[in-house]
C-alpha cells in the first residue's frame, strides 16, 4: 500500500528489548529532518515509539503537526504513554488543523480479530490452492506450494530454520 520507515540515515541509535532507547541530541535533529519531509507529504502517519518505563517521545510535534496536509491522518499507537504527537488524547480521535489524530489504546486487542481472520483466509486460499476438487494437487513448479513443502515423495526439501 505504499508505506515506508523513516530512515535516519547516518546516525545511530540502539534499542533495549525491543523497545527504543533514549536518542542522542544528535540523531534527534537528523530524525526530526526525516519526519518533517515526510510530513508534508503523506496521508497516513503511523507512530510507534515508545521508552520502557517512561513518556513516550514527542515525534510530531505542533510545529510539524502544521506541515500536514488537510485531510491526513495520524495514528499514535503511543497514546496511552502519553503519545508521539503532542495533540494526542488517549482514548480519543479529535482534529486539529485538518489532521485526524487517532490515540485509541490497547491497540493489540482491537485487531486479533482481523488478524485472526486473515490468517483464516490465507489458510483457506492455500488449501484451495493445493486441494481444488478435494483433491491433493502439489505442483512444486507454483512458487507458494513450492515455498510450503518442507518434504515430498519421502524426500527433505528445507534444511533451513
Amino acid at each position: 500500500m505504499g508505506g515506508k520507515f523513516i530512515e535516519v540515515k547516518g546516525v545511530e541509535v540502539g534499542s533495549e528489548g525491543g523497545y527504543a532507547k533514549e536518542a542522542s541530541e544528535e540523531y534527534r535533529k537528523a530524525q526530526r529532518e526525516a519526519v518533517n519531509q515526510s510530513l508534508a507529504k503523506s496521508d497516513l502517519v503511523i507512530t510507534t515509539a515508545l521508552v520502557p518505563g517512561r513518556k513516550a517521545p514527542v515525534l510530531i510535534d505542533d510545529e510539524q503537526l502544521s506541515l500536514m496536509k488537510n485531510g491526513s491522518v495520524i495514528i499514535d499507537m503511543a497514546a496511552e504513554q502519553g503519545g508521539n504527537c503532542t495533540q494526542t488524547k488517549a482514548g480519543e480521535i479529535i482534529h486539529v488543523n485538518g489532521v485526524k489524530i487517532v490515540g485509541s489504546v490497547n491497540m493489540p486487542a482491537a485487531v486479533s480479530g482481523n488478524a485472526s481472520d486473515l490468517f483464516a483466509r490465507n489458510i483457506w486460499e492455500l488449501l484451495k490452492l493445493i486441494g481444488p476438487k478435494g483433491t491433493v494437487s502439489l505442483d512444486e513448479s507454483d512458487e507458494i506450494v513450492d515455498g510450503c513443502l518442507i518434504t515430498h515423495q519421502g524426500k527433505i526439501r528445507k534444511t533451513d530454520s
